[in-house]
């Protein structure tokens, strides 16, 4: 949307995020990042919070893989190889 916002929480995914500048001059966005050690305790809780809930409730999902806890040699090289994915060992 034109004078939309785009605001960058974490970086989970990796320490850089490439955006194309067109869209983001032609449509006259800003982008904002966060980071919650800035955040105020209170505001962090509160947060945590309501993404428990979330969670609890099924709402909030995060694509992961579960690793046999025998296999955690494995499991360590391919998250060497694939940083960004979510392991999960299980015994």
């Amino acid at each position: 949307a034109r004078g939309g916002r785009i605001v960058q929480i974490g970086q989970s995914a990796g320490p850089e995020a490439t955006l194309a500048s067109a869209p983001i001059r032609g449509k006259l966005l800003s982008v904002l990042g966060h980071a919650n050690p800035g955040a105020p305790p209170d505001v962090t809780a509160d947060a945590y919070r309501r993404m428990v809930e979330h969670a609890a409730a099924g709402r909030l999902t995060v694509d992961h893989e579960t690793v046999p806890l025998e296999r955690v040699a494995e499991a360590w090289e391919r998250q060497a190889a694939f940083p960004r994915r979510k392991l999960v060992l299980v015994p």
